[in-house]
């Protein structure tokens, strides 16, 4: 999630797979979809989106166009070492709903 409303998805086949089983749509979803699989990998809280270190270009500028429109203010996370166990950004975090 970036925010309550928006949804990063990978495009492709994999992306339209997991949006239909959310029924993403369906429920109200903005969805952002991005080339990089691995950028859809955010953190958002209190304003501010984690969001992992990404060198696909087209990933980059819709991520902060959609962070730049809701507002948010936006950190690039170098995630290489994650990267080398197949971990990603959401792997380090503990989601609270406070």
């Amino acid at each position: 999630h970036l925010d309550e409303r928006t949804l990063f998805a990978p495009t492709g086949a994999s992306g339209d797979a997991v949006l239909k089983a959310m029924e993403a749509t369906e429920r109200g979803y903005d969805v952002v979809r991005l080339p990089d699989m691995l950028a859809c990998n955010v953190v958002a809280a209190n304003g501010w989106v984690l969001a992992q270190d990404t060198k696909c270009q087209e990933s980059r500028q819709k991520i902060e166009k959609a962070v730049q429109e809701r507002n948010l203010q936006l950190e690039w996370v170098d995630t290489s070492e994650l990267a080398k166990k197949d971990a990603a950004l959401t792997c380090c975090s503990i989601l609270l709903s406070l």
